[in-house]
């Protein structure tokens, strides 16, 4: 509490004690802090300057800065350097930023979990048949992967997006076809011909999956729109008939792909999402590897890409992760995640030009980006 908040408190309980008493006087002063706007929201106001763009004051700052990176309030040295005016240092914040940065697997999880769209998990779970109780385990195997890739190993991109082994149960070890060293949580390798990184877990698989025949639209546009911020407006136009007009009834997958790729109605758009897709489709709605469709038509996912072939989604993902498009997303959504805005608002984060180089040359290091964003002006910057 600032000086002047202790003197306005202080004087609640002052007016009620003569007339009602030491009790009603403590109470009328707890419904105050209860009720004052600021036990709900965190204040980023700054000063009262007359300017049109203003500095958060230090304690501001200190709030800012703990909120967004653990998800709890500023600890005792945040709140030494907000006493000391000291958090409009840019050096000061990023000393802070990698103190804290033991304590923020939390926010990484959201980040990653509301970014790549994976809150249908539990939706489509159900959808696709998965016992409930797997469906959680998979969830607890996410935040377990991002927890230990990005904090324990301190970890970048290319690890998210290749890394092939996990952390979970012996459930969750049956599930993926792999042995479980015992039991409870813990480490354990998967197939690197099958999987490799976020985008081949279950949890990802599964919210942008759907029991049917096919998920080449889904998780193509999970990647291409999602996960690369690109833009992709619906046509409108009956797609089944387009599609029925481009193929026979008895078409594979990958030759209705590579239609809907090659026509002038579809091609725009999927001659680059359906092949993203299509290196998915070894894994069938609920997640688990497939080799034939029901019919019993093999999978084929070997694709072409910009001139590239890749024989799996493993090969698919490792090139995502060098891909400066997705790279950009990340930086962009990352940036408005931690200023608090929405994805895909147009309030553009100043701090993303530079956060970019610095993502970039640190191969792709979540801890520099995290940095890069704390130390730039925008950061402690707020439009009256």
């Amino acid at each position: 509490l600032t000086d002047g908040e202790k003197t306005e408190l202080r004087g609640v309980y002052d007016d009620t004690v003569g007339t009602y008493g030491e009790a009603w006087a403590f109470s009328a002063l707890v419904r105050t802090v209860l009720l004052s706007p600021q036990f709900l929201y965190r204040p980023e106001i700054g000063p009262d300057n007359g300017e049109p763009v203003v500095e958060l004051e230090d304690y501001e700052i200190a709030s800012l800065l703990a909120f967004s990176l653990t998800d709890q309030g500023p600890d005792a040295e945040l709140l030494a350097d907000a006493k000391a005016g000291m958090l409009h240092d840019p050096a000061i914040r990023e000393e802070h930023a990698r103190r804290l940065m033991d304590k923020t697997a939390g926010i990484w999880q959201r980040f990653f979990w509301e970014w790549l769209k994976m809150s249908t998990l539990a939706s489509q779970g159900n959808e696709t048949g998965l016992d409930p109780a797997l469906v959680a385990a998979l969830e607890d195997e996410y935040k377990a992967f991002v927890s230990n890739v990005v904090i324990t190993g301190r970890g970048g991109l290319p690890d998210l997006l290749t890394t092939n082994h996990t952390w979970g149960t012996p459930e969750v070890a049956a599930y993926y076809g792999a042995s479980h060293p015992g039991s409870g949580v813990a480490q354990f390798d998967l197939d690197p011909n099958q999987r490799g990184g976020l985008l081949t877990l279950g949890a990802w698989l599964v919210a942008h999956g759907k029991d049917g025949r096919d998920n080449v639209v889904r998780r193509g546009m999970a990647v291409y729109r999602d996960a690369m911020c690109i833009e992709i407006a619906p046509l409108e136009v009956d797609l089944e008939a387009a599609q029925k007009e481009l193929v026979g009834a008895d078409a594979t997958i990958k030759q209705i792909a590579d239609a809907r790729s090659s026509a002038a109605v579809c091609g725009n758009c999927h001659s680059t999402s359906d092949p993203v897709g299509l290196a998915f489709e070894n894994f069938a709605g609920n997640g688990t590897w497939q080799t034939t469709y029901a019919d019993g038509k093999p999978v084929e996912a070997v694709v072409v890409l910009d001139g590239v072939t890749y024989q799996n989604a493993p090969q698919l993902s490792a090139a995502l992760a060098a891909d400066t498009r997705f790279q950009q997303c990340l930086v962009q959504r990352f940036g408005h995640f931690v200023m608090g805005a929405e994805f895909g608002s147009p309030q553009v984060v100043r701090a993303s030009t530079q956060a970019f180089d610095t993502f970039r040359n640190s191969n792709g290091s979540f801890e520099e980006l995290l940095v890069a964003i704390v130390r730039d002006p925008s950061f402690i910057e707020r439009r009256k």
